[in-house]
């Protein structure tokens, strides 16, 4: 039997915490050529998004992407 990773669960529930505190959750994220920022906003290769209902649309956390309008 395979189990599932955890790490989706964890981050769906550590965001769910941070906005039920009143706290601004934020998402450090490697990129690379599948991740689509704008030009210019990475640097060394990463980027630190903000995560908050008041900056994301449509806010998708599945257990293999995060996807979300700014």
């Amino acid at each position: 039997m395979t189990t599932i990773s955890t790490k989706p669960y964890l981050l769906r529930a550590i965001w769910e915490w941070c906005v039920d505190q009143g706290f601004t959750p934020y998402l450090a994220t490697l990129v690379d050529e599948n991740t689509r920022v704008p030009p210019g906003y990475a640097r060394d290769g990463q980027i630190v998004l903000n995560l908050s209902p008041d900056a994301t649309g449509q806010l998708q956390m599945a257990n293999d992407f995060i996807s979300f309008q700014g």
